[in-house]
């Protein structure tokens, strides 16, 4: 009876401390960043991200084999028109030059031998001491002489040209971009060693999805920007668009001619290449507020009340950054641009304003 008694006043004294503990306190908004959406639905330009290339590019290779014993330039480096650029070891060409000039002075004295002979033959026919048919054996004879000497030259220059080969020079103004070998290193005939780009005319290289084809070469023209030189706009021109697309990724090659003065423009920067003329109609928003729901994109949008409820949405171009909205948007929403995939419908939030561009240019 003691044990039972004991053990009701354990029991209540321990619902009484779980009450006294009380319910634990309600979780507080999630913080998320918001943007308002543009009340005017305008057209966005179909903007590309590339680099800066040369218009004209070569690959430079040695037109003999041998060591490479010296590299007289370094990538990013300016050169004029006749500059050494590399150099082979010079020994075994030159041996074929020594051997084709003795090859060449055996020929000439055979030669002389040759005709010596003759003039002896036809002294000896006019009296009647040898037959016809001796002399035309040593004419014979020197024609073929005559025939070898001339092979023995073209030999000899061919092996003086091969020598003048070892020595590789720009034949352009031009900036090195890239070394693909080093001194100490044997190259073959024909193998890549240097690839130069030529002075004068640059253009951005860019892909294009298969979407943006037609559209790109419809519009023409372009506006071209550059990360390193803020402000600065040049007009450009589609160039050239690659027929077929790459097996790797996909996509078309397009070469966009620069227009204008092109100070400061280097190789290799960063460049941004739009096309007004080919834009697409909607609402640019930031690439992380859509939110994919099956086959079904959508956004957050907060009300009034700072409940949050998913808006399907149309989504007419994906960019790198951004997403161009062709319906399913007023304009003046308050959506949330980032950790969408971690709301509920109807969940209470605390609004934080997006500090960065409401639309800035996207890029593909």
């Amino acid at each position: 009876m003691r044990l039972l008694h004991l053990s009701m006043m354990l029991a209540g004294t321990a619902l009484l401390a779980a009450c006294g503990k009380g319910a634990p306190p309600p979780a507080p908004p999630r913080p998320v960043l918001t943007q308002i959406v543009d009340a005017q639905a305008g057209e966005v330009p179909i903007t590309y991200s590339g680099a800066v290339q040369a218009r004209f590019e070569q690959t430079l290779s040695f037109r003999v084999g041998g060591k490479l014993v010296r590299r007289s330039v370094d990538a990013g480096q300016r050169v004029k028109a006749g500059t050494e650029l590399a150099r082979l070891d010079p020994q075994d060409n030159a041996l074929n030059v020594q051997a084709a000039q003795a090859q060449i002075a055996q020929v000439e004295a055979n030669l002389i031998l040759a005709r010596n002979e003759l003039d002896r033959a036809r002294s000896l026919f006019e009296r009647n001491f040898i037959s016809k048919s001796v002399v035309d054996q040593r004419e014979a004879q020197v024609n073929a002489a005559e025939a070898q000497l001339k092979s023995a030259r073209a030999q000899a220059a061919i092996s003086g040209n091969q020598a003048g080969y070892t020595v590789l020079r720009a034949d352009q103004n031009s900036v090195v971009s890239a070394v693909l070998a080093e001194a100490g290193q044997v190259v073959a005939a024909g193998q890549a060693v240097m690839k130069l780009a030529r002075d004068g005319d640059r253009e951005v290289a860019i892909s294009l999805p298969e979407g943006g084809v037609d559209a790109v070469r419809k519009s023409g023209v372009a506006a071209v920007t550059f990360w390193a030189l803020p402000g600065r706009t040049l007009k450009g021109h589609v160039r050239e668009i690659s027929p077929v697309a790459d097996p790797a990724t996909r996509t078309w090659a397009a070469r966009i001619a620069l227009d204008g003065p092109l100070d400061g423009i280097d190789l290799g920067m960063t460049a941004t290449v739009s096309f007004p003329q080919g834009g697409v109609a909607g609402r640019q928003v930031p690439l992380a507020a859509i939110f994919q729901k099956g086959q079904q994109a959508a956004v957050w949008v907060v009300d009034a009340n700072k409940r949050v409820h998913l808006l399907p949405v149309t989504v007419s171009l994906y960019a790198e950054t951004t997403a161009t909205i062709s319906s399913g948007l007023q304009g003046g929403e308050r959506i949330v641009v980032a950790g969408v995939h971690k709301l509920t419908e109807g969940e209470q939030v605390s609004v934080l304003d997006a500090q960065v561009p409401r639309f800035g240019a996207g890029t593909r």
